[in-house]
């Protein structure tokens, strides 16, 4: 289920995933990895204590795996320790609800960006570049959701991955402002800022936004329509908030009874 439900929809962050899949040769510390995600995805799909509890067991093994496997010369900087930390990360993610998922629990993104920094953002190559990048924009909404200013090895991977990726794709465009955005907001939080400085952001960023959303393809447009029996007034409201390449068709004026 984890395979087909998960990975497939986030193929190029999560492929490298199918390497090990059924594989004898995969290190111990990736196969409970995978078996530690596959049960809280379970879980967290059919609200199952069983497989929480056995997923939670598998996690612990990971642990265990990885701080044995750190007492080993130069497995810091091997490709699988990464991502066995991407999936200790994962397990978390899955396993906790938004609001539960505290500072305490973003332990193993900074755990990631330090393999990263200790194994060097120029070392990741085209076949890793997906799931580095992934880490990234993990670490960006991290410090969104706690306040605090972006890792500066963030810039370093994009800056790193614009050798391998189409920078042009919108989607890059926008973690680049969630990035940019990231930074205002911790300013913002912290004082740090003047206020002609946040009105001049501001407006970068709204602009920036325009600018995305004029050029994206018609992949990225939706239409918006209202429900026969809804409440009028809550879609006059909608219709005073556009947003670019959103349309909101006009309101039926003899609704079916």
């Amino acid at each position: 289920m984890f395979f087909r439900y998960y990975v497939s929809d986030f193929g190029r962050t999560w492929g490298f995933l199918n390497d090990y899949l059924d594989s004898p040769n995969a290190p111990a510390h990736i196969t409970f990895g995978i078996e530690a995600v596959s049960l809280a995805f379970l879980s967290h799909q059919v609200s199952s204590q069983t497989a929480r509890n056995l997923g939670r067991r598998k996690y612990c093994e990971v642990l265990r795996s990885i701080n044995a496997l750190l007492q080993t010369p130069g497995a810091a900087q091997a490709k699988s320790t990464f991502e066995g930390a991407l999936l200790l990360d994962l397990f978390e993610k899955l396993s906790k609800s938004a609001s539960a998922i505290g500072d305490d629990k973003h332990t193993h993104v900074a755990g990631a960006f330090a393999l990263v920094k200790l194994r060097g953002v120029e070392s990741f190559t085209t076949q890793e570049i997906a799931a580095v990048t992934g880490l990234s924009l993990n670490g960006t909404l991290t410090a969104l959701s706690t306040g605090r200013a972006t890792d500066i090895i963030i810039r370093q991977i994009r800056h790193h991955a614009t050798q391998f990726l189409d920078t042009s794709d919108p989607k890059w465009k926008l973690t680049g402002l969630i990035l940019e955005a990231t930074g205002l907001a911790a300013s913002v939080l912290h004082g740090t800022i003047t206020s002609a400085e946040k009105i001049s952001r501001n407006n970068y960023l709204d602009t920036e936004l325009t600018a995305i959303a004029d050029s994206a393809s018609p992949f990225w447009t939706y239409i918006s329509h209202p429900f026969p029996n809804a409440d009028p007034n809550l879609h006059h409201l909608s219709l005073t908030h556009r947003s670019p390449n959103v349309e909101h068709p006009p309101p039926n004026p003899d609704p079916p009874l």
